[in-house]
């Protein structure tokens, strides 16, 4: 049993003084004491003596003999109470004692302090910063290409961590106030006890004291929303993810290759190449006179080996050749190009109207060898231009190349319709019905416009169209050398143009009958404009042989080197795909929100606790320490003397033990405190069920008045009245 700590009556010394007789024969432990100490110092000198209670480094100041928490005066006539002082002395004492303490008791004088409130309110509001922050940084990266994506990620996870622990702070700060509601209100064992006050850093409690959801519902659903809210931390950094996105470019410039064939109009192989090399022209020439003698008269040779070499791979590729190099570096992009170009334009004419005989086509043909049965031929209408000009090695310019007109081209071929033939003579050679057509083609120059689309560094699609030109060069129109702009531009359209007619056009396809394989008589069967199935030419001729035409002039923008090749600057589109920021703002705020809007029931849940307790308090060791002063969880535990040092496990029995926080239903004077006022202090403790009572607001304002007008001097921060009721701060 504790003793009380009386200093005697500030009066009348004989006033109110308790007679502790009957305290002392209850007690068997007690026995007189055996010297007294002849001065006090705390009453024979007037200096302030401080309490051990107020400091724990201060050597203890104790009754020999008792069994005293508490430091005792000198015992007086054995009866352990102290002679009071002179009251004018005593008015002295006391006059300092406020002075000196003044301070402190100003400080502490309201019984709920603002730290926990604040602390609590603070570190929710650092959370919801946290939050905000967090949204702030990904709808800044939102959008943006996604560069130090694993540096950015740990930004957002770090944030994540900073809010998570805020808004745990938070709640874990309410579920202390709550704790001491709860055990003031319910009788729970001590494993419940152990529970509640472990639970926030070991969840197994959960597990092992299903007694928190009976008991405390409140407290312990608090605790489950400290271990649930970390999940924010986990799915909030998952809210910014990246994708693939198409980025535009409108309206930018892009230096792209086009074709300018004006350029062989002023091209003279005597010079310096533009490009460094010799012979990227599309046509040769030769000169009069014959060199060593110098000649300003060129004129067409031949096709260039250039043109050779282009018109074949455009001829043979199974897709149209396209530039090496990308106009629009690291982007996609459309660009559009114009210039004037050769081409032919076709159009179906009669047998009349051509320089074919339809008996010699199919069907009309009688079998071989009376009949020639063509499926094809090919004719111009004047002879193509001889290399071997007359008068080509003299020294003097008569008419050496001298163009006398462009030739037309005539194609005659026979077509299978998917009509019977009702002709019984020859309907056992052609059991359906075979058309024969004749198209002409004439060289001109149109404008060729040219849609391209690059992708990934190539070109994905080339769209073009070329609408009808005019006649390079009529029939009765002679273009001789001498007009070196024109002559020399023509050369090139000429150059093209005949190493195509040459190279493919010349010769015929033959067939015997239906069942007859088609004997080929022309390098036409080498190009895309034979059927490889039925080896015959494609359908509509007068529409496939110019675009396998325009292919082959489009498809010059693929050597750098030509003469006519030039780079522009045009408006182009571009684009790329981009890897980017994606911020997923539904999935950040749905986790965010739910953590806090439970952290802020948790703040109400905890503010009405600290209402309700009356004061702010907290489960650190001292707080809890200085709450479970009773002798009789001394005389629970003296069974099991492993549980009193500390050891673990509890025994089962104890474990099992209710008890309940309250004050100590004790009379006045054996574990009540009484000060120089003689106003009762109660003590408060876990206890039993049956010996704890309430505890209420008179009784925290008993504990603050009390401790105002005590002796007992404070230093800072020390001891806090009311901190034997759990009260913060300590």
């Amino acid at each position: 049993m504790s003793y009380p700590y009386y200093s005697g009556p500030r009066g009348d010394p004989n006033k109110d003084v308790p007679d502790f007789s009957q305290s002392f024969a209850q007690d068997t432990s007690y026995s007189p004491p055996s010297h007294r100490i002849p001065s006090n110092p705390f009453l024979g000198s007037g200096e302030i003596v401080e309490s051990p209670i107020a400091d724990p480094t201060s050597p203890p100041f104790q009754n020999p003999g008792r069994h005293s928490g508490y430091a005792a005066l000198p015992p007086q006539d054995g009866m352990g109470v102290a002679e009071p002082p002179a009251p004018s002395q005593s008015s002295q004492m006391h006059r300092d004692l406020r002075r000196k303490t003044s301070e402190m008791v100003e400080k502490f004088h309201a019984t709920i302090h603002w730290y926990v409130p604040a602390s609590m309110l603070l570190v929710f509001l650092l959370g919801v910063g946290g939050a905000v922050a967090h949204h702030s940084f990904y709808a800044h990266l939102h959008g943006q290409e996604a560069k130090n994506q694993l540096m950015m990620n740990r930004y957002g996870t770090a944030i994540a961590f900073f809010t998570k622990a805020c808004l745990v702070g938070s709640v874990v700060l309410a579920y202390r106030q709550r704790v001491w509601q709860t055990v003031r209100r319910e009788a729970i064992s001590l494993r419940g006890l152990d529970a509640l006050f472990s639970v926030v850093e070991d969840p197994s409690w959960f597990f092992l004291a299903p007694e928190m959801y009976s008991k405390a519902k409140i407290a312990t659903l608090l605790a489950f929303i400290s271990w649930t809210i970390p999940l924010a931390s986990v799915v909030a950094p998952g809210t910014l993810t990246t994708r693939i996105v198409e980025v535009r470019s409108v309206d930018k410039s892009c230096l792209v290759r086009s074709l300018n064939f004006s350029r062989e109009g002023d091209y003279d192989f005597s010079k310096p190449p533009r490009h460094g090399s010799q012979g990227y022209s599309l046509a040769f020439y030769n000169v009069t006179p014959v060199p060593p003698k110098h000649s300003d008269y060129h004129w067409f040779e031949q096709p260039s080996y250039q043109s050779e070499r282009l018109v074949l791979i455009a001829a043979y590729s199974p897709k149209l050749p396209t530039e090496a190099k990308t106009p629009c570096e690291g982007y996609n992009c459309t660009t559009m190009i114009k210039f004037e170009g050769p081409s032919y334009s076709c159009q179906e004419k009669s047998f009349i109207e051509s320089p074919f005989d339809v008996n010699d086509f199919i069907p009309a043909s009688p079998p071989l060898p009376e009949g020639k049965n063509f499926a094809y031929q090919f004719q111009m209408t004047i002879p193509e231009y001889e290399r071997g000009q007359p008068d080509y090695d003299l020294d003097i310019i008569k008419e050496q190349g001298v163009f006398r007109g462009e030739p037309k081209l005539w194609f005659g071929y026979s077509q299978q319709t998917d009509i019977p033939n009702t002709d019984e003579s020859a309907k056992a050679r052609w059991p359906k019905i075979w058309e024969p057509i004749a198209v002409e083609c004439v060289h001109q120059k149109a404008q060729y416009v040219v849609r391209t689309l690059w992708r990934d560094g190539s070109v994905r699609e080339r769209n073009y169209s070329v609408t009808d030109g005019v006649d390079i060069l009529p029939d009765s129109s002679p273009l001789s050398p001498n007009d070196t702009f024109r002559y020399r531009e023509y050369s090139g359209y000429r150059g093209l143009s005949q190493k195509v007619r040459q190279l493919f056009l010349p010769g015929h396809f033959i067939k015997e009958n239906s069942t007859h394989p088609v004997v080929s008589g022309t390098k036409l069967s080498q190009t895309r404009l034979v059927n490889q199935q039925t080896s015959l030419l494609h359908p509509n001729i007068a529409h496939t042989f110019p675009n396998f035409y325009h292919e082959i002039v489009i498809s010059l923008l693929q050597e750098p080197l030509l003469e006519i090749a030039e780079n522009i600057t045009t408006t182009c589109n571009r684009t790329r795909m981009q890897n980017q920021f994606n911020y997923q703002r539904r999935g950040l705020w749905i986790g965010y929100a739910l953590a806090m809007t439970a952290a802020f029931v948790a703040i109400l849940f905890g503010a009405s606790s600290i209402l309700g307790n009356g004061m702010t308090s907290d489960i650190t060791f001292s707080k809890i320490m200085v709450t479970t002063r009773n002798p009789s969880l001394d005389n629970l535990v003296r069974s099991y003397p492993g549980a009193a040092l500390g050891g673990d496990p509890v025994p089962k029995a104890l474990e099992r033990q209710k008890l309940r926080f309250g004050v100590i239903e004790n009379a006045y004077g054996k574990d009540g405190v009484a000060v120089a006022t003689g106003v009762e202090i109660k003590h408060t403790a876990f206890g039993l069920v049956g010996e704890v009572g309430e505890i209420g607001q008179s009784d925290i304002e008993r504990s603050m008045s009390g401790m105002s007008n005590s002796g007992i001097e404070l230093r800072r921060r020390q001891f806090v009245p009311g901190s034997g009721l759990g009260v913060l701060p300590g």
